[in-house]
């Protein structure tokens, strides 16, 4: 059976693909899959709440509830319901909201403790979804980012992230990112202008040579030399 709820990852932003040992409990993937016993495909949602890496060979499997034999609105109470007992968190390989159930490597919340109340009481009286797969089998596997409607679910996620972060798959490269706001960088300091150049001392002007005396002058001096000669 294949995805009956696309519509609530359908865009780059809320899938990335992982290696199928990457897949971790808490998370909601969604995966290739051919079937043991009847050889049939299918591409099945699940929200994975035991993993079992530990046995060898064909052993090697994982469980969880297949999303697709639930109704959207039979999804949106399971995860408010399960959310009163468990957290919500960041999955460190694909950067998507995971609940903290226990794994190998994250102490959470014992699956078995939530079986019962959760799976076994609220969904398997209505709904045939437990399931178990092989590793063997798996194909690729992508990480899914679930777009839930309910309020509570979507408050308890938002609080997981910090508020100058958001969270963004470069489709391209199928990373996940966190783009930051940056603080501003400080403004340049302005250079501060040039201050005027002293204006330069003007040099001292010349002394006037005094002028020497002209035509006229040496004529006047002459008449009164033949003047005083005539006197004698």
């Amino acid at each position: 059976m294949n995805s009956r709820h696309k519509r609530f990852y359908s865009t780059p932003n809320h899938v990335k693909v992982i290696n199928k040992f990457d897949i971790r409990t808490g998370t909601i993937v969604e995966f290739k899959y051919k079937s043991t016993k009847t050889g049939k495909s299918s591409r099945p949602l699940v929200f994975v709440m035991n993993t079992d890496e530990a046995t060898s060979g064909d052993k090697k499997n994982f469980s969880g509830v297949n999303l697709n034999y639930v109704p959207s609105g039979g999804v949106e109470k399971f995860f408010a319901a399960i959310g009163s007992k468990v957290k919500w968190e960041i999955d460190k390989d694909s950067g998507f909201p995971k609940m903290d159930i226990f794994d190998e490597d994250d102490p959470g919340k014992k699956p078995q403790a939530l079986y019962k109340p959760f799976v076994k009481g609220k969904l398997l009286n209505k709904y045939d979804c437990w399931r178990t797969y092989k590793y063997r089998t798996v194909g690729t596997v992508k990480s899914i980012r679930f777009e839930f409607t309910d309020p509570r679910i979507k408050s308890a996620i938002s609080k997981i992230y910090s508020p100058a972060a958001e969270l963004m798959v470069d489709p391209k490269e199928n990373q996940v990112k966190r783009k930051i706001d940056e603080p501003k960088k400080p403004e340049d300091s302005k250079k501060p202008e040039d201050s005027e150049k002293p204006t330069e001392a003007k040099k001292p002007s010349k002394p006037t040579k005094p002028s020497q005396g002209g035509k006229e002058d040496t004529d006047i001096g002459k008449t009164l030399i033949q003047k005083l000669t005539e006197d004698l």
